[in-house]
């Protein structure tokens, strides 16, 4: 996926090697929305996102119980609208579930928030810095994580996810005795395990 999405005119990516990519989706939350836009701002960013679609959604702050948190929510709804995104609203879903509906096989997303995940593509979690210049420039640089492919057998449970398979594969590798950070810094293809 990251060889596919590579506007430095190569074909391939290796370990370790620098490669810059096309983002095509952006999510952002509400907690860390307003370091976000001013990011943004302080790059000059434009009225139109150079990333394919942006997702702003509501999810941590939705009950919004003080007039301050309103205001912010509105503030950053308006803002990603007003350059071609799309803004949920408080109680529509959380960001790393009803963003994914935007999501293709072959797309690298980057979100803000620390679990930023997809069932499909690629997708990095980013501070606030990052996820401003994804959206403002539809593409980043980044150097390719280590990448362990995990191919799962038989049928997944129904209501099983994407995110319980991770779930799992941490948990057995931290009884296996490998520890629970194993994973980390390290990109995991899923294969099999169809519903």
């Amino acid at each position: 996926i990251v060889a596919y999405n590579r506007i430095d005119g190569k074909t391939t990516v290796k370990t370790g090697e620098m490669a810059t990519v096309r983002v095509r989706g952006v999510f952002s939350q509400d907690t860390t929305g307003p370091m976000t836009v001013e990011e943004y701002q302080t790059m000059a960013g434009g009225m139109r996102f150079g990333a394919e679609f942006v997702v702003q959604s509501l999810c941590h702050t939705c009950e919004a119980p003080t007039s301050e948190e309103r205001d912010r929510q509105k503030n950053l709804v308006n803002f990603v609208k007003d350059r071609g995104g799309v803004g949920l609203k408080g109680g529509e879903g959380i960001i790393h579930t009803i963003a994914n509906r935007f999501v293709a096989p072959t797309d690298i997303i980057v979100g803000g928030d620390s679990h930023t995940r997809t069932p499909r593509g690629i997708s990095f979690p980013g501070a606030s810095d990052i996820v401003a210049s994804c959206m403002k420039y539809g593409k980043m640089d980044m150097v390719m994580d280590p990448v362990v492919k995990v191919v799962f057998k038989g049928t997944l449970q129904p209501g099983m996810t994407a995110r319980d398979m991770v779930s799992m594969l941490v948990t057995e590798a931290d009884k296996q005795g490998f520890g629970k950070g194993v994973y980390s810094g390290t990109v995991i293809e899923m294969y099999g395990a169809e519903h």
